[in-house]
């Protein structure tokens, strides 16, 4: 396949990813900061794109040109992000995670699946002490962050700035139709990293570890009201959220990896978590089609939560409610 070709194609991986309201040689233009009439000679390959504006195209929208440049079904190319405290620190993690469903919403037919090894980052954010404690583990226990690694956690110890993108992360998420897969232990991971802070003494105050107990209970006690309505919604506000736009299935063995998959219009991409917090991300088809099927696999193996399956939910519900009593139990001790 010649330069050209490769070029014209990557360019169309772009456009198919975009909502059908949106014009590519504006995109194109806007990116690289450059005429409409340029924009257009790149797209008919009559000008080449350079590898700095490659670079710039494929993180403005996810697609790399490797995807082009790989015949064989057995090769698939990601696009690799990685937190450095220096290049991509976790405030631009943070503003990725909410540029990426900002672009969602755009479409009018979308889709967020999420196998959930952990708790979902998302339903922390409406959590302010919960929310800056699960950012202070990540900086000083996951990435090591030079600022962090001798700080015990209390409150305001992390930048505001992070508590409010994760609120205007929670307002994206909370319109995206989604639908989560959980199972017993998608909670034990939080609970953990609660416990292991008071176990180590990394507590400022001796009452913290018990105030985020009781506010991870809530956001479970908020996240069952979510289900049963089958929307995401405000803390305390029912009446917000998009109707119908929230399923949630419990699978009883254990999910051994957080996968989330996106459809939007054609367009399929896959995030994988790489070392915790780190992504992987392809919008490989072959590999796209066989996640979409494997998460198939898994909800058939599932029991659907929302809506009417009250028993199945007060069941699931209250099994993880005793797991927080318990640790809270182990507190108080």
């Amino acid at each position: 396949m010649a330069y050209q070709d490769i070029q014209v194609s990557f360019l169309e991986l772009i456009k198919k990813s975009m909502p059908e309201s949106f014009s590519l040689a504006d995109e194109v233009a806007d990116t690289l900061d450059i005429s409409m009439d340029s924009a257009y000679r790149r797209m008919r390959g009559q000008t080449n794109l350079s590898l700095n504006e490659i670079q710039k195209l494929s993180s403005r929208f996810g697609i790399s040109i490797d995807t082009l440049l790989h015949s064989s079904n057995n090769a698939v190319a990601f696009q690799y992000r990685s937190i450095d405290n220096i290049t991509f620190t976790f405030e631009d993690f943070l503003n990725s995670i909410l540029e990426n469903l900002r672009t969602i919403n755009r479409f009018e037919v979308a889709e967020m699946i999420f196998l959930a090894k952990d708790v979902p980052p998302f339903h922390h954010f409406q959590f302010p002490r919960l929310s800056e404690f699960k950012c202070f583990f990540w900086l000083k226990t996951i990435l090591n962050h030079p600022k962090y690694v001798n700080r015990s956690f209390s409150e305001g110890v992390v930048p505001k700035e992070y508590i409010n993108i994760g609120l205007r992360i929670w307002d994206e998420y909370m319109k995206v139709p989604s639908l989560e897969v959980w199972s017993f232990e998608t909670i034990n991971i939080t609970l953990r990293q609660i416990e292991f802070y008071y176990d180590c003494g990394l507590y400022e105050n001796a009452e913290t570890p018990l105030l985020l107990v009781d506010e991870f209970e809530r956001l479970l006690r908020h996240l069952k009201g979510q289900t049963a309505l089958g929307k995401k919604h405000h803390l305390g506000d029912d009446s917000s959220g998009v109707e119908n736009s929230f399923k949630m299935y419990n699978n009883e063995v254990n999910i051994a990896d957080t996968t989330i998959f996106f459809k939007m219009g054609e367009t399929k991409v896959t995030y994988l978590t790489h070392n915790n917090m780190n992504i992987l991300t392809t919008t490989n088809k072959e590999f796209c089609a066989g996640t979409e099927q494997y998460i198939q696999n898994i909800l058939r193996k599932s029991s659907l939560l929302s809506a009417s399956s009250e028993k199945q939910r007060n069941k699931f519900f209250n099994r993880l409610l005793r797991k927080v009593d318990r640790i809270r139990k182990n507190i108080e001790r």
